[in-house]
């Protein structure tokens, strides 16, 4: 068996294709159910940022295609306008991403804290279907302590922040009386709010 992945990320993915792609927390289960039912079981990791399906494959098949009708079902988009920015891995390299997103060498904001939290909750909803194979649940739970170890023996969070974070001090700086008015979804707002409150900003 082999792992392999397909997704996008903020990488060269524009803002409006990963918008159609995003899977939401209010709908996982029933697009990891979907997933389950088409292709395979697997795991869904979907952040502003990315949104990766985890599979379990033999080494013959042609599960990529698969995967990107997956997505392209629940974006509404021509396969051709999300195609370009779609990448697969497999085996070794797929292990490779995965640890690498969970230890935050791929997000954004370089050693972000953020990313660690969602992989480990895309395992959380993947295990909670008891349709997805131990192998590749294993793996999802190692990249959780290898993403939790680079943080503590590496200093690359030392400096790190959440790109929410970012974007308050960017659109505050140089302004005495820093106020913000934010227009977002409700999952996103309780994390806006506690950033303005540590960096003393007032949200309108």
């Amino acid at each position: 068996m082999q792992v392999c992945v397909a997704g996008v990320n903020h990488q060269k993915t524009p803002v409006s294709i990963r918008g159609k792609l995003a899977i939401g927390a209010d709908i996982i289960q029933q697009a990891l159910f979907s997933l389950s039912k088409n292709l395979s079981p697997g795991v869904i990791l979907s952040t502003c940022n990315r949104t990766e399906v985890y599979v379990l494959t033999v080494e013959d098949s042609k599960v990529e295609p698969l995967i990107i009708n997956f997505l392209n079902a629940r974006s509404n988009l021509p396969q051709a306008e999300i195609l370009p920015y779609i990448y697969s891995y497999r085996d070794d390299i797929a292990i490779r991403h995965l640890f690498r997103v969970a230890s935050g060498l791929d997000s954004m904001i370089i050693g972000e804290f953020e990313i660690l939290g969602q992989v480990k909750r895309a395992l959380e909803e993947a295990e909670k279907t008891t349709l997805v194979e131990l192998p590749l649940l294993e793996l999802f739970r190692r990249a959780v302590r290898v993403g939790r170890r680079v943080r503590i023996k590496t200093d690359i969070s030392k400096n790190a922040t959440s790109v929410t974070s970012v974007a308050v001090d960017l659109a505050t700086q140089g302004y005495l009386d820093r106020k913000v008015n934010y227009f977002g979804i409700n999952k996103r707002r309780a994390g806006f709010h506690g950033v303005c409150r540590h960096q003393s900003v007032q949200p309108l």
